[in-house]
């Protein structure tokens, strides 16, 4: 049993997919009947044809297939490196503030050099994810992180 069921929510416009169970001994249209909502029409799709799972929450349905929508993948690559830029910065804060107690003026500008480079990641990756194409490009995309001091 390879087929499932594919159909695009209308509270937000995300997609969702059914699995059946192992055990499901229905066809495709009495699955619908229990697990779409209401007035929504579901796909009937091999598994094979389901995009990776990578960018699942940037999934729409074209054609009557699921794809990517590259806009949204975008936006999510974009959102992670936020995320993890982020999570480098809030790393630094303790050194910060030890630095700006005790800390030597070149120990203080490398932090800050390594911080402001952090802050600029985004702008320095935006052209890049931009212009990626695929999915598979857009998730080899890496930052080059800075080093820090």
């Amino acid at each position: 049993m390879n087929w499932r069921l594919v159909y695009v929510r209308p509270e937000d416009g995300g997609v969702s997919v059914v699995i059946p169970s192992p055990n499901f001994a229905g066809g495709p249209g009495s699955l619908s009947a229990r697990s779409v909502p209401a007035g929504v029409t579901a796909l009937i799709v091999d598994s094979s044809e389901l995009p990776s799972r990578r960018f699942r929450n940037s999934w729409s349905v074209l054609g009557g297939k699921p794809v990517v929508d590259m806009a949204k993948a975008r936006v999510q690559r974009m959102s992670e490196i936020r995320a993890e830029r982020d999570k480098l910065l809030k790393a630094t804060d303790a050194d910060k503030a030890r630095l700006d107690d005790i800390g030597t003026q070149p120990q203080k500008q490398a932090l800050a050099a390594y911080r402001q480079a952090l802050r600029d990641i985004p702008l320095t990756v935006e052209a890049a994810v931009d212009g990626a194409q695929t999915p598979e490009a857009l998730e080899a995309l890496q930052p080059a992180w800075p080093v820090k001091p």
